[in-house]
């Protein structure tokens, strides 16, 4: 049985961060996305759908080229519409209720 091609929006999901030595559980948890990544971005089925991406040594230097570019689907949500948008986590209304 041949199955048909999803309609699906791309996504790619970016997490950056860093592990000192010393940080056992931090160290698991980037092996753990490096790993998930290596899955993802190797499987014929899902790699045009999703792409997991660790940026590595996470800092405020880094951040200042991600974030512009990583912003990109807020600068056009009004012109794709809601239905075609994706919000992982909470919005700028949520965060204060969540702590």
């Amino acid at each position: 049985m041949k199955r048909g091609k999803i309609q699906q929006t791309p996504r790619t999901v970016i997490i950056g961060g860093k592990a000192f030595a010393t940080y056992t559980n931090a160290k698991r948890i980037v092996k753990l996305v490096n790993d998930v990544g290596a899955v993802v971005n190797t499987d014929p089925q899902v790699n045009n759908y999703l792409k997991v991406v660790f940026v590595p040594n996470y800092n405020v230097s880094v951040a200042e080229m991600l974030i512009p570019g990583s912003e990109l689907s807020q600068q056009i949500r009004e012109e794709i519409g809601n239905e075609n948008f994706f919000l992982s986590g909470a919005t700028a209304d949520q965060v204060p209720k969540l702590l």
